[in-house]
């Protein structure tokens, strides 16, 4: 913390201060505790306005591993919200001395706690000291570990969802590797989806511990501009995989030009580059397919022979500007009412973002609910958004005959499968135009937003028709899918080749492939 923070962290602790000694003074004046009461209300008041030096005397946040051979972490410091955790139960406990023990316990209480916060500061100090010592006690671990490649991600907040979708890909190498997180925030989230090391480097130079001699290939899940850092380290192969292929604005960004290589699906998103004006060399660029989607079932039949489809209804999120204001969700309920009354089964898959905002949630909650009354009053097993959360998006694909859903990743994945698929266009969005504008909607069904909101089920007729019976865009589904899913749709071998070749690891003898699933 430099100066300039420290003075306006005191400066903010102050009035909380003078308000704890104030109503500390005056409850030791009506409970008659005397001098040693005041003096503690005063101490007790300093404690609370000194414990920003914690994060002064500390520095910035150290760094840390957990599920890492040979690496023990040292004590935790508390620091920021743990000294003000540290502050209200120290307020706390004073105020009960005051009401029910004498003057002399609450003085001694308070030396008590002064001793702890300087305790506190010393192990902070030493904490400080010996930074660089415990830095090279991180790389020495991780040296020994000798990870082959690293998954980084520069994001506060939870990325998990974004790390289930290379993981489970990655792991079928058999190599040793290691999750890299910048904030401490998100290891909660990364441990719930992997086994393997995860080191927290908070700054820059802290980056310098993981990479040691066996480490070839960095992977990234997402764009976040914090991976910046990490792509300054050149003796490193820097490698963008993305979370998802679809006409959404986040796939195409001008920094993924700072990576080394770009992984692609297929060829659509190359041209998608080019045509929102983002130059990358071509040799950036790497047809890799999407791995999360191989073996995936394909369709037995044509959807009008069966004889009660399951639909998989799988909005996107809200978004966070007007250009990425994609969700139908606040239409969903008169989407899947259609469904219903065309004797579907649905299965509900809500993004993992929709379940962050009171609305979305609210909305999640009404159609689960309208699928519960369904289910209970006509006994088709429809799956609703809170059973299916966790479920693996493939295993939803599986278990679908159709898809509904938004522009973006879910609609492009489903390609894989061989099966009809309808979106709901954005608002505004003209249906005259939509395929010119969004392309990867080239052989879907399309449903109007506007005319869903404004006519309820009766606005989604004709889509739901071909969607469900007279499928009379079967034949262009595997030109579209092959443009953008490459030559070699449904296979995760033309990923791992391309992995394997950056770390150096033979290609012959492979992990062996997984059973398909079965039908």
């Amino acid at each position: 913390m430099n100066p300039r923070n420290l003075i306006r962290s005191v400066i903010g602790m102050l009035p909380i201060s003078v308000a704890v000694a104030v109503a500390l003074a005056v409850l030791a004046d009506i409970r008659g505790h005397g001098a040693l009461g005041i003096i503690a209300s005063i101490g007790t008041a300093c404690e609370v306005v000194a414990l920003p030096l914690l994060s002064a005397v500390h520095g910035p946040k150290e760094v840390s591993a957990i599920q890492l051979p040979r690496y023990r972490q040292p004590l935790p410091v508390p620091t920021g919200r743990g000294s003000q955790a540290i502050a209200g139960t120290i307020v706390l406990i004073m105020v009960l001395v005051m009401l029910w023990l004498p003057g002399g316990v609450a003085f001694v209480l308070m030396l008590i706690a002064g001793l702890g916060l300087i305790a506190n500061l010393a192990m902070a100090y030493r904490a400080r000291r010996g930074r660089s010592r415990h830095r090279a006690a991180l790389r020495q671990a991780i040296d020994a570990y000798q990870p082959r490649f690293v998954i980084y991600t520069g994001r506060r907040n939870d990325a998990s969802y974004q790390l289930t979708m290379w993981i489970p890909i990655l792991e079928r190498l058999g190599l040793p590797y290691l999750v890299a997180l910048r904030y401490p925030e998100a290891v909660r989230s990364t441990k719930a989806v992997t086994t393997a090391p995860i080191v927290v480097l908070p700054t820059g130079s802290d980056l310098d511990a993981i990479t040691v001699p066996s480490l070839q290939v960095a992977f990234y899940v997402n764009g976040t501009a914090e991976n910046a850092s990490f792509v300054n380290y050149r003796s490193l192969k820097h490698v963008y995989l993305g979370h998802g292929d679809s006409d959404k604005e986040l796939s195409v960004h001008p920094m993924h030009s700072m990576f080394d290589l770009v992984f692609v699906a297929g060829q659509a998103a190359i041209d998608r580059y080019d045509q929102a004006g983002v130059i990358i060399p071509r040799d950036k660029f790497v047809i890799v397919g999407r791995p999360q989607m191989a073996r995936l079932q394909q369709a037995a039949r044509t959807i009008g022979e069966v004889e009660r489809p399951t639909v998989l209804y799988a909005p996107t999120w809200r978004g966070y500007n007007a250009q990425t204001t994609l969700s139908s969700l606040p239409v969903g309920a008169k989407i899947v009412s259609g469904l219903l009354e065309r004797g579907a089964v649905v299965h509900f898959r809500a993004h993992p973002f929709s379940w962050l905002g009171a609305r979305e949630r609210s909305e999640i909650v009404a159609i689960d609910d309208l699928l519960r009354k369904d289910r209970d009053s006509s006994g088709r097993p429809h799956r609703l958004a809170a059973e299916g959360r966790d479920a693996n998006v493939a295993d939803a694909f599986d278990a679908s005959d159709a898809l509904i859903t938004d522009v973006g990743s879910v609609l492009v994945d489903y390609f894989a499968t061989g099966k009809p698929y309808a979106v709901v266009l954005p608002r505004g969005q003209a249906m005259e135009t939509a395929r010119a504008d969004l392309p990867s909607t080239e052989a879907a069904y399309l449903i109007d937003y506007a005319a869903v909101a404004e006519q309820g089920t009766s606005g989604s007729v004709d889509a739901l028709q071909d969607l469900l019976q007279n499928d009379p865009l079967a034949d262009r589904r595997d030109v579209v899918r092959r443009h953008y899913l490459g030559d070699r749709p449904g296979d995760d071998e033309p990923f791992l080749e391309q992995v394997r070749t950056l770390i150096g690891e033979p290609a012959e003898n492979p992990p062996p492939a997984e059973e398909p699933r079965p039908a």
